[in-house]
């Protein structure tokens, strides 16, 4: 191994291995537990201990079953093994280390997240939220199915959650309940969230101000950048009785969304309870390509059709991926043009740089070991991935040559897919059939004779 590996909320458990583990097989202490893991048969593993960081780790005389049902479509752009009923793994992950989708892209929403890959009775459908209901008098509310990254971070001050005078704190100001209280001073308060994994997200709160005068406001702030740069989403400034608020906030999903109530009150009270963001996710869509077709090859021939589409229902940047069959002729003779720069296919990996196919600057990576099949990758200049147009664009001006007259073998196929970064679309086979191929012509050599003044046609 080259170096300590720490694993969290994992099973690994029901190995094969017979001469040492079977599960984890480390007697250097390089495996260490993060927590909240399921190990089968720890007997080879000496840095996981059943009932310590909240493993459960058993041996080669009581080894434990994770119960967890065959390898299978359960949803998602990947293969999962269900949790059965009554599985150990069931709601017992630490889901503060816990991302907040499982594998197939559903959110963990009930607040006890399953160890592993897969969450029981999560669904497509579902939502999940961040909560703080004030119900006690600090900063640390944790009331949801997920949980905040910190606890509420004051600004201008620092003497806590219990009310002290002016400034910020959770108060229970008679007529509005318990909350965030900002009162008589310029003050802010914050806190953070991972939204990543979500497709959107929806923050709300109850607030009520009273007392305002000239020059009083409060802010709603978002940041996405660690705080070093906020966006102000509202504004308030004048006097309300206790009302519900909501905003759409997924142009803010990120690892480090923070938001921010931040205060300039001379002589009034602003409050705020029930500070909620909820999120909702849709599992990754696969995306697709048309179908292959087939033509016959004289000189040059496009290896899809002209009228290719390439989509995505989520809009995700694809790479494209040509994996060429029953190339026989692997001196070169056999080659694929990318709008006018060649490829030849050899024994010699390559990659192109910055090549104009149809007006799109792409990069081609090409990978052989000398046999068959060979592989291309096509990307956005640079790396990265391409619009499903672009894509769609690229393919359209690739095009197969042969320099040789009677090309040996018979059909090339070309088997086409794009990947989203998550998964494969399906595969489009392009076939290329020889027909008459770069014949070339040929003279008879007859003789004519012609009279003077007189004309003939060859």
């Amino acid at each position: 191994m080259g170096g300590d590996l720490t694993v969290t909320n994992s099973i690994i458990a029901g190995n094969s291995a017979t001469t040492a583990g079977p599960d984890i097989y480390d007697t250097a202490g390089l495996v260490t537990s993060g927590g909240h893991n399921l190990i089968g048969d720890g007997t080879d593993s000496t840095e996981l201990t059943d009932g310590v960081n909240g493993d459960q780790v058993g041996t080669s005389g009581s080894p434990i079953d994770p119960l967890l049902g065959v390898l299978q479509d359960n949803g998602g752009a990947t293969l999962t093994h269900a949790l059965l009923a009554g599985s150990p793994a069931i709601d017992t992950a630490d889901r503060t280390m816990m991302p907040t989708t499982d594998q197939r892209g559903f959110l963990r929403s009930d607040g006890l997240p399953d160890i592993g890959a897969y969450e029981v009775g999560a669904s497509a459908a579902a939502t999940a939220d961040y909560l703080d209901q004030f119900n006690a008098l600090t900063y640390d509310g944790d009331d949801g199915t997920l949980p905040w990254s910190n606890d509420w971070q004051e600004i201008g001050e620092s003497d806590g959650a219990f009310y002290s005078g002016p400034g910020v704190s959770v108060y229970n100001r008679g007529g509005w309940g318990q909350g965030l209280y900002m009162f008589n001073d310029s003050v802010g308060i914050w806190r953070e969230v991972d939204l990543s994994g979500a497709d959107t997200a929806t923050l709300s709160f109850d607030w009520a101000a009273a007392t305002l005068g000239a020059g009083d406001s409060i802010t709603l702030e978002i940041s996405t950048d660690g705080g070093n740069n906020w966006d102000v989403i509202e504004t308030y400034g004048s006097n309300s009785d206790l009302q519900s608020v909501s905003y759409d906030i997924s142009a803010y999903i990120d690892s480090d969304t923070r938001i921010k109530f931040e205060s300039i009150i001379l002589n009034g009270e602003f409050f705020v309870d029930n500070v909620q963001i909820t999120i909702s996710s849709e599992p990754n869509a696969a995306p697709t390509i048309s179908d292959g077709y087939s033509v016959g090859f004289l000189n040059e021939v496009n290896i899809v059709a002209t009228d290719v589409s390439v989509s995505d229902a989520d809009g995700d940047l694809v790479t494209i991926t040509i994996v060429a069959g029953n190339i026989n002729d692997g001196d070169g003779f056999e080659k694929l043009i990318f709008g006018s720069s060649p490829l030849g296919f050899n024994n010699n990996d390559r990659i192109l740089f910055d090549v104009d196919v149809n007006g799109i600057l792409v990069d081609i990576n090409y990978f052989t070991d000398g046999s068959d099949p060979q592989m291309v990758t096509i990307t956005a200049a640079g790396g990265g991935g391409l619009s499903t147009d672009a894509a769609a664009t690229v393919l359209t001006g690739i095009t197969y040559d042969h320099e040789l007259a009677t090309p040996t073998g018979d059909t090339r196929t070309f088997s086409i897919s794009v990947n989203d970064g998550i998964v494969d679309s399906n595969v489009a086979v392009s076939t290329i059939s020889f027909s008459s191929s770069n014949a070339a012509p040929t003279a008879v050599a007859d003789n004519y004779t012609v009279d003077e003044g007189s004309t003939t046609s060859l």
